[in-house]
């Protein structure tokens, strides 16, 4: 699912994300991404129970491809099991966890910093 207001725009998978499903939300990333009018893309990882080494390196590569485009990408709501994928392949360095929906909006220092 993805949401816009203004200039963010706001992805919310609804399922576990793994190399053989994650087809459908790299094209919204990326659509995100390369959209004229966007400028900060949150992805909101609430009801992702679950994500494996491919979906880290895909949100990295996601958040290196957004600032090449001079856009934001932030996440937030990410459970132990997914803060714990993107520490173990190193991908905490290129993705900003926020506590928060706010707390991305409001640039406070984030849980995870890129």
């Amino acid at each position: 699912m993805m949401e816009m207001s203004r200039r963010t725009v706001v992805l919310r998978p609804s399922h576990a994300l793994t190399a053989e499903n994650f087809e459908d939300f790299w094209r919204s990333l990326h659509g995100a991404i390369h959209d004229g009018e966007t400028t900060e893309i949150l992805v909101d990882l609430h009801q992702v129970e679950f994500i494996d080494s491919a979906v880290a390196v895909v949100l990295g590569q996601g958040a290196k491809l957004a600032e090449a485009h001079g856009k934001r990408l932030g996440c937030f709501g990410g459970n132990y099991q997914v803060r714990m994928v993107l520490e173990v392949t190193g991908m905490e360095q290129f993705v900003t966890i926020f506590g928060d929906e706010s707390e991305f909006f409001g640039d406070i220092a984030p849980l995870m910093a890129a």
